[in-house]
């Protein structure tokens, strides 16, 4: 699970699995061992992922709001 961490902390979520793991978009980093190793993890994309779809549904609200 993808949530955000805070109000105050844009682009900023919280990847929930085995462990939390703060992972920071503008930074691009993620407190997991895997990035800590330089790869680029599955948290990361997860945050990504969720991001996107946090853009596209306001989008779409904006144009039901346009039509109506």
């Amino acid at each position: 699970m993808c949530t955000f961490a805070d109000q105050g902390m844009p682009h900023t979520y919280v990847v929930r699995g085995s462990q939390n793991y703060l992972v920071d978009l503008e930074k691009e980093t993620c407190t997991c061992p895997d990035h800590a190793r330089g790869h680029t993890c599955k948290h990361l994309l997860a945050a990504v992922l969720l991001e996107r779809g946090e853009k596209k549904a306001v989008q779409r609200m904006n144009e039901a709001v346009k039509a109506a």
